[in-house]
């Protein structure tokens, strides 16, 4: 019987594992230090967001089963980065990748200063608070570390490449791409989106590109997402009334991604559970996040803050159905 028993659940988990591969390998969060949890007091959304995957999914089918028979939890990858625009988060994904002027690579591993520039004909600034799954690199089919100078003034910044073994000296022609390590990776995975605090997006429709960009990542569960609204930008971009800006943000993408856009400005207090102070109200009515969920910055959240974006993600993924292939096998 015991035999018996142990081959059942052998091929149970063996099951279980091949849904989940199948609908539920991963979860990526693309940002920047909104993502990474800058002001949380290492509180992040993505952790948030596994810790609450693992209590009502995984967890209770894993303490009714033999360790060797456990599935193994969800995986949920933290992709931010602070101070990146849309576009370098981006090219960092390998969407639309950075793409170098021509340069020579000399045949030991003295780094050699480079030019990074993007197809999305914005600038982008790569490393500047964080690799963000850049590293390592090939250029030209040469594999080897970007770095930057880090400088606090993004325009400042100066790149080199150095290779990883020595080899030939080798021209690289223009426009050759840098194939970044994340470029190659999570291609499965279920995206969250959260880009364009720190700007650097015309209007709208071109926030929608870049996010639509990362979005189109996924070979499998292409439909299955989650992208998060602003309620910050960099304001020199902002011409007119910041109150009307975010009013045709949220409305655009709102339209763009209906169920699967998450809008943090809305109901974030009784959601969390806060009784809204006087600030809060005003900032409610102004379309604005509730500074009780801020740090004193009134950019970055606060550990509550986060919290409470994961707990939206997470009930919002569950209400589209995100997790039911992988419940129902659980509950088999």
């Amino acid at each position: 019987n015991n035999g018996a028993e142990s081959v059942s659940l052998q091929k149970k988990s063996e099951e279980i594992s091949a849904v989940i591969e199948e609908y539920l390998p991963g979860i990526v969060c693309w940002g920047d230090s909104l993502t990474v949890g800058a002001g949380g007091d290492g509180v992040t959304y993505p952790d948030t967001l596994a810790s609450l995957i693992k209590e009502n999914i995984t967890d209770e089918y894993n303490v009714s089963v033999p360790e060797k028979y456990r599935v193994d939890d969800i995986p949920v990858v933290n992709m931010g980065v602070g101070g990146e625009t849309s576009p370098t988060i981006v090219a960092r994904s390998g969407t639309v990748p950075f793409r170098v002027q021509e340069f020579t690579v000399p045949a030991d591993k003295t780094p050699v200063k480079i030019k990074i520039y993007s197809d999305l004909r914005k600038r982008v600034f790569p490393l500047i608070q964080g690799d963000g799954g850049v590293n390592p690199v090939t250029i030209g089919g040469i594999k080897g570390t970007l770095t930057s100078t880090r400088d606090s003034v993004p325009a400042r910044t100066e790149y080199f490449f150095s290779r990883e073994e020595v080899g030939e000296e080798t021209v690289i022609p223009r426009g050759t791409e840098i194939v970044t390590y994340s470029s190659g990776m999570w291609k499965d995975y279920i995206n969250v989106v959260f880009i364009g605090t720190n700007g650097d997006f015309r209007n709208p429709t071109e926030l929608i590109e870049h996010q639509k960009a990362i979005l189109a990542r996924n070979e499998r569960n292409g439909e299955r997402y989650i992208v998060i609204g602003l309620y910050a930008v960099n304001s020199a971009q902002v011409n007119g009334s910041l109150l009307d800006y975010f009013a045709e943000l949220e409305s655009a993408l709102n339209e763009e991604y209906g169920e699967r856009f998450i809008n943090l400005t809305t109901d974030a207090l009784s959601d969390a559970g806060i009784e809204p102070t006087e600030s809060d109200l005003a900032a409610i009515s102004e379309g604005k996040v509730p500074p009780s969920l801020m740090v004193d910055d009134l950019l970055h959240l606060n550990a509550t803050g986060y919290e409470l974006v994961g707990r939206l993600i997470y009930e919002r993924m569950d209400s589209l159905g995100y997790f039911d292939e992988v419940k129902g096998a659980l509950a088999e």
